[in-house]
């Protein structure tokens, strides 16, 4: 049995045992002649490793949910993301090709690969893997959400590695069910704990990281796209020390001054996401002697977010500090120079509001 095989199982026994409704609806496998038959229509090869997954299983049987009486219950294998039956795969790989033209670059490389996607969500959000011209062993596995505007992103180097995050992150609980609230009419849904998953992608993607943590030696890769999306996504306490410097970065490392507030934006923002508490009295330094140069109040606002996130209640000075320091009114006449700058000091005012509303309830 290969890994990937093996892993789906894994999966499939959590299944049983904690959404038996889910292992229920998945398809039995089919055979190498029933795949084989059902894609030779398609313009491209597929990995073999879609051989195997769809061995494994076909998918979710979306024709037995009408049966099901009083279904409210939520169908996704992953957080967000049903599995396709192949030949709703098959399907979907020709409506992605009449309109993803108007939802991606032409210079963005993937963009100009063929599509076929497993596994998918109403919102026309899909993880894809790359058909050829001949057959390979496996494929990169590419986020595409084509309803947001977002550039599409390859997330894992294969489908194998990709189930491994999957089944481990089913086993230690950082995707969980949440309970039916007033707010969703379904009984129950699969929800991720996005650290607990970053830390799982972390084990499995350790390559991706170490040539980003080299790239962090030069603060000025906080101004590429992708650098920025892979900090976001992992959230490697190992980022830490490269975003405190980044924060405060002197003006002279960079060309101009709006680079210089982009980075410290970006650095703001990640220091947030890890969660870490040694980011508390950075943060608190750049708020407190904030940039003549943060014209926008960018920088401010997402200072404010991010110590808002970390939850220590000793920023709640430095967050006091800045609305005592920072006291403009919205002037009445709407054409004033000023009034842009105006509206983003409101912003970062009530960005430091709800921190501080938030840090005192927590600590009360």
């Amino acid at each position: 049995m290969s890994v990937l095989t093996e892993t789906v199982e894994r999966i499939f026994k959590h299944l049983q045992q904690h959404r038996a409704e889910i292992a229920a609806l998945l398809q039995p496998g089919l055979t190498i002649e029933e795949i084989q038959s059902q894609i030779k229509n398609l313009p491209f090869c597929l990995p073999q490793e879609v051989y195997e997954l769809y061995q494994w299983r076909n998918g979710i049987d979306y024709s037995n949910i009408s049966k099901i009486e009083n279904f409210h219950f939520d169908i996704s294998f992953i957080p967000g993301l049903d599995f396709l039956p192949l030949e709703e795969a098959i399907e979907s790989s020709k409506e992605i090709e009449e309109f993803r033209d108007k939802y991606t670059s032409p210079e963005e490389e993937n963009c100009h690969k063929l599509w076929f996607p497993i596994f998918s969500s109403d919102d026309l959000e899909y993880l894809i893997l790359f058909g050829d011209s001949v057959s390979s062993q496996d494929s990169p596995i590419m986020h595409c959400h084509l309803g947001d505007g977002s550039l599409p992103q390859v997330k894992y180097p294969n489908l194998t590695t990709f189930m491994m995050v999957v089944a481990e992150c089913y086993e230690t609980n950082a995707y969980y069910i949440v309970e039916q609230s007033k707010y969703n009419y379904l009984s129950s849904y699969l929800a991720e704990d996005v650290k607990k998953v970053a830390e799982i992608e972390r084990k499995y993607l350790s390559e991706q990281l170490e040539v980003v943590l080299k790239a962090l030696s030069q603060p000025r890769a906080l101004l590429e796209n992708k650098i920025f999306d892979i900090l976001h996504r992992f959230k490697d306490p190992r980022f830490i020390e490269p975003m405190i410097y980044a924060l405060h970065l002197p003006l002279y490392e960079v060309n101009n001054e709006e680079e210089n507030i982009l980075i410290r934006i970006r650095a703001a923002i990640i220091l947030g996401e890890i969660g870490d508490l040694r980011a508390v009295e950075p943060l608190m330094r750049a708020l407190e002697s904030r940039l003549k140069q943060d014209r926008g109040y960018s920088v401010a606002n997402k200072t404010a977010e991010a110590l808002r996130k970390l939850g220590d209640p000793r920023a709640i000075k430095s967050l006091k500090l800045f609305l005592q320091n920072n006291k403009q009114i919205l002037p009445t006449f709407i054409p004033s120079p000023s009034w842009l700058e105006r509206i983003a000091l409101q912003e970062a005012r009530e960005e430091a509001k709800w921190a501080i509303k938030e840090l005192e309830k927590k600590n009360s």
